[in-house]
């Protein structure tokens, strides 16, 4: 397989055993680069765990490759000569990239050179630790909505977007991986808290706005009905207890909340370097129309929101109807959010398209 695939982890020499079987069990065939953010006794057992994982399937040196560094993201486009292959793939220690759809992502990309990337389904499954074995369990489906992006011009690409954080884990050609994450590294170097944990939150969802910019500047985005990602639910958080997710903005808005002219300007620059066709203002202008689509989008959220801190008990019919006359569109939002619920179609092609996959994955215990 032409892939390297970027593993970051931190903490969870459990997971990261995980991943590392199940990838090599199930034949990904590809090459292995394990970012590791680890503190110490957490990094000297993830060493343990690989040299075990590599010994046991007597795997070569270079084919699964092991760097620690507590600025994660920051070091990834420096691994550039470490590359091998054509294509990148970036997960986290807590998700399983599908193998169905990396195999469709990687055969697509080499004959579509308009295309910059992937994207598919999401979906979660649940993880056991009993008796010494690790199990997955109960995947479900995950109604996060895809991308497919075929516009031609760069204006329309942007406004056909949905705004949702997917596109960061697709399938990429390595020239605009590394591109990605030299932008990612500047964002690294200009956050000034002192605070680790926070400082990870806040470069995790800077790169989420980076993939997002580039590949729409760059070209259109492929959709499969296959599972880009199965996400595990657990409760080894690997940030902090402190909850830096913002209910209104969610991964787009609080990148910009403090600091926003720095971190726009910072994007702008990086991205007229590589992209040096377009002005400086049209990027700009770009930038600005992602955020505040995505922000229009959660303005409805922000009412609910607001309506709650003040006030926990239920609209009354007198609110209702001032709502429905001053804010309409709060309304489409409850009832859209009402209907996303019954979208079966997605969830039957899900499970449809995907059944092998999933029984893979249930039946899959260390």
């Amino acid at each position: 397989m032409d892939l390297t695939i970027f593993i970051i982890t931190f903490n969870r020499p459990q997971f990261i055993n995980l991943l590392l079987n199940f990838l090599i069990k199930k034949k990904y065939n590809s090459d292995i680069i394990i970012v590791d953010g680890s503190e110490k006794k957490f990094k000297k057992k993830n060493k343990i765990v690989i040299n075990k994982i590599k010994d046991l399937y007597r795997i070569k040196n270079n084919r699964i490759r092991y760097y620690h560094s507590e600025n994660q993201l920051e070091i990834i486009s420096k691994l550039e000569k470490n590359i091998k292959t054509r294509f990148c793939l970036f997960t986290y220690d807590d998700d399983i990239p599908g193998k169905g759809f990396i195999d469709e992502s990687l055969k697509f990309l080499k004959s579509n050179k308009d295309y910059v990337s992937t994207n598919g389904f999401f979906g979660t499954s649940n993880i056991s630790f009993k008796n010494k074995k690790t199990k997955l369990r109960n995947v479900k489906f995950s109604n996060m909505k895809r991308n497919n992006i075929f516009q031609n011009t760069i204006e329309k690409r942007f406004l056909n977007f949905n705004y949702n954080e997917g596109f960061a884990y697709g399938v990429y050609r390595k020239k605009d991986f590394i591109n990605i994450f030299r932008i990612v590294k500047t964002f690294c170097n200009s956050i000034k808290n002192p605070v680790k944990k926070v400082e990870h939150v806040i470069s995790h969802r800077l790169m989420t706005i980076t993939f997002a910019t580039y590949n729409l500047i760059k070209g259109k985005i492929k959709k499969f009905d296959k599972i880009m990602m199965i996400r595990i639910n657990h409760q080894y958080n690997q940030t902090s207890n402190n909850d830096y997710f913002d209910k209104i903005g969610g991964w787009h808005v609080i990148d910009f909340h403090k600091n926003n002219s720095l971190y726009i300007e910072i994007l702008t620059n990086e991205l007229n370097k590589i992209f040096k066709s377009l002005d400086r203002r049209t990027i700009l202008n770009l930038i600005y129309l992602h955020v505040y689509l995505r922000a229009s989008k959660r303005l409805p959220r922000y009412f609910y929101y607001v309506h709650k801190s003040l006030n926990n008990k239920a609209f009354s019919i007198g609110e209702k109807l001032s709502i429905l006359i001053n804010f309409p569109f709060y309304i489409f939002f409850r009832f859209s959010r009402l209907l996303e619920k019954f979208r079966f179609l997605n969830k039957i092609i899900f499970f449809h398209n995907n059944a092998k996959e999933i029984s893979n994955i249930e039946k899959f215990q260390i």
